[in-house]
């Protein structure tokens, strides 16, 4: 999960005396492997050593490793001590004439048998002229284990490339004019060759590197890049996942600009790219509750949720910056309503953030797919002073069981007809729901649809996903760490 002890873009607490902090900057710049230990804790991360920590602070010369002992070796005319905007420490500046530091080391560099995580602290001095390398690792025959981070011309953005027939991916968001948090991963366990920043996640299938020994690490400087800092791990340390590597940008104090509450610091996935960047199956269609007035339009294709009877908007949730709509407990059939897929065949589970949860005795309906609440939905009620979320289906109701506050809570809930299987979800409790056929129907959408009276608790996301990303959110097990990668604290 995103890492406990993490406050906005502030670093994750290490130790009594606190981590290794830019003075200017606020980020954290790791300086041993007892640091990086807590930062990986922090970010939720197994557990391994640093192999490799170049605090880039000389003023001439080779480049120090202050933990393993693995100079980089000058190459051409670098440039030392610059200075960068917005930071205390220094940075080499790789100015465009085949500038470099590296290594020939065998005991880093070895693609053909070991994985790589490069971490380090990048920035550029403009546009790029051509594409053009920054990290470089990995030699072998005719250079097939070769494995590189570029800088892609004309957008100046990142891009995983290599030899021996491996397949190049490269981002979109322009690298230039401040420095990024960059991770290089070459993962041979899983397969993944990936570049993440605090802006974007690159990332393609990795051909192994198989055609020699020859050992090779080099940060290269054609690229006109200046370089604050860079670490590195091997092995099974560098082993890991796109959101592991999320998590730790994040623990350092980087933050994460994609859609994110300001004040509770939930994601708030906008599009179906910002999923698939933090990890997710992606959903086919989003709705914010934000809205002034009017219908709920849908991020991604557009569906729309019909306003009807006068919802109210923009309701404020405890501890939240995002704000919903509800209902106003008198007026009946208020609702938001379109057409989604028929639960009686398809598979369909939604994602739902609700605040402010308020109930009486009377069981008021929240969110329909099918028909109506009644027969898959959720709704709210009060059970003797305790506020309960009811999910149904087809007349089957599963009532939930744990305290809710009057803050944010997440809600997943959907009908997996292949797998004759149905989950009921929150932040606070995973509820037992045994499967029923849906009945037919294509409604979709918030409130009392049907009829009733919508309830007063406040739905300021929901989310929609089919086939075979509804599949994927369909038991506890996978819901779990779905919501634990959107922000939330799992206590089930």
């Amino acid at each position: 999960m995103w890492g406990s002890g993490l406050a906005g873009n502030k670093p994750a607490v290490v130790g009594s005396s606190g981590p290794t902090v830019d003075a200017t900057s606020g980020k954290m710049v790791p300086a041993s492997d007892a640091e990086w230990a807590a930062v990986r804790a922090a970010a939720g991360v197994a557990a391994g050593s640093v192999r490799s920590i170049w605090q880039m602070q000389e003023i001439s010369g080779n480049l120090a490793d202050s933990v393993g002992g693995k100079t980089l070796t000058a190459f051409s005319t670098p440039l030392y001590s610059q200075t960068i905007s917005g930071w205390s420490r220094k940075a080499i500046r790789l100015d465009g004439t085949g500038d470099a530091f590296y290594s020939l080391d065998s005991g880093i560099g070895n693609t053909a048998t070991t994985s790589h995580l490069v971490f380090a602290l990048v920035a550029l001095a403009g546009s790029q002229a051509s594409d053009l390398p920054t990290i470089n690792v990995g030699l072998g025959a005719a250079n097939a284990d070769r494995r590189q981070l570029f800088v892609d011309n004309p957008t100046n953005a990142l891009s995983v490339r290599g030899d021996g027939g491996q397949a190049s991916a490269t981002g979109t968001v322009d690298m230039t004019t401040t420095v990024h948090p960059v991770w290089f991963m070459i993962n041979r366990a899983g397969a993944v060759l990936a570049a993440v920043s605090d802006n974007e996640v690159v990332q393609q299938t990795l051909t192994l590197p198989s055609s020699g020994t020859n050992a090779y690490l080099s940060f290269e400087g054609t690229n006109n890049s200046y370089i604050l800092y860079a670490a590195l791990f091997d092995g099974a340390a560098a082993e890991l996942s796109v959101n592991d590597l999320i998590a730790m940008n994040v623990a350092m104090g980087w933050t994460i600009p994609w859609a994110k509450d300001a004040t509770s610091n939930k994601f708030l996935p906008a599009t179906a790219a910002q999923f698939t960047t933090l990890g997710l199956v992606a959903p086919d269609e989003i709705w914010m509750g934000n809205l002034a007035s009017g219908n709920m339009v849908g991020l991604i294709s557009g569906g729309t949720l019909t306003a009807a009877n006068s919802p109210l908007y923009q309701q404020v949730v405890t501890g939240w910056s995002t704000t919903g709509v509800r209902g106003n407990a008198s007026t009946g059939n208020q609702r938001f309503e379109g057409t989604g897929p028929d639960p009686s065949t398809a598979d369909v589970v939604s994602l739902l953030y609700v605040g402010n949860i308020t109930a009486d005795a009377t069981v008021r309906p929240l969110f329909a797919c099918g028909t109506s609440p009644s027969d898959l939905g959720l709704a709210i009620y009060d059970d003797t002073g305790a506020r309960r979320i009811r999910g149904r289906s087809a007349g089957g109701v599963s009532d939930s069981v744990g305290t809710y506050t009057t803050g944010g809570h997440a809600v997943l809930f959907g009908h997996d007809t292949t797998n004759t299987r149905e989950i009921f979800v929150t932040d606070v409790e995973a509820r037992a729901k045994a499967y029923a056929a849906a009945t037919s129907g294509t409604a979709y959408g918030l409130g009392a649809i049907g009829g009733g009276t919508f309830s007063t608790t406040t739905i300021m996301y929901l989310a929609r996903f089919t086939g075979a990303s509804a599949r994927a959110l369909s038991t506890s097990a996978l819901a779990k760490p779905f919501l634990q990668r959107l922000g939330w604290t799992i206590p089930w």
